[in-house]
């Protein structure tokens, strides 16, 4: 009848209460129809593994043959993302990644960013325009920045009962020398 939709709907209810690869197959099947590609390359991949109530030898060659199709509408694209720890964004929402870690957009533009904060810079954004079928890997890398340096602090051992850290004002070897600069400065100015 062409209610695509609501057939999916009952597939994901179907398939909530017991998983099979033939839910998925139903999932996949009506996802395609929706031209929700990237749904239905999921849910295909996921029939073809599933091991509960698998498919039949008909319904694979079936499933191959809609995967392929859906495939050549959607990219694949291979994340490397450091660090590790850095949030993946896909158009300002967080991203499905596959379980493989790789990333799977349908057509049209696309903003991939990562955020880490404490990275400098703390977000990288990098745009993807996909026009079906292409794999492609992309890298984002993020500086982690260093620890500041504790150099006012006097860590030289001391003994003793109150022996502690503490704040040295020492000046620098060259504040000296950069006295004369100054007055030249000034006398040209």
């Amino acid at each position: 009848a062409g209610r695509y939709d609501e057939a999916r709907a009952l597939f994901r209810l179907a398939h909530q209460k017991a998983p099979t690869a033939r839910t998925l197959r139903g999932i996949g099947m009506a996802s395609f129809e929706l031209r929700d590609y990237v749904e239905a390359t999921r849910s295909l991949t996921g029939a073809l593994r599933e091991e509960r109530r698998p498919l039949t030898d008909e319904q694979r060659r079936q499933v191959e043959v809609l995967l392929a199709r859906a495939e050549t509408f959607v990219g694949h694209f291979s994340l490397q993302v450091r660090p590790a720890s850095a949030e993946l964004l896909v158009d300002r929402q967080p991203a499905a990644r596959e379980p493989d870690g790789s990333l799977l957009l349908g057509f049209g533009h696309h903003l991939i960013a990562a955020r880490c904060a404490g990275c400098v810079p703390a977000e990288k954004l990098i745009e993807v325009d996909v026009t079906g079928g292409e794999r492609r890997e992309i890298a984002i890398v993020l500086a982690e920045t260093a620890p500041a340096a504790t150099s006012a602090v006097n860590l030289s051992p001391q003994t003793g009962a109150g022996a502690s850290a503490s704040l040295v004002d020492q000046p620098t070897a060259t504040s000296g020398a950069a006295t004369p600069w100054w007055w030249a400065g000034g006398a040209v100015v």
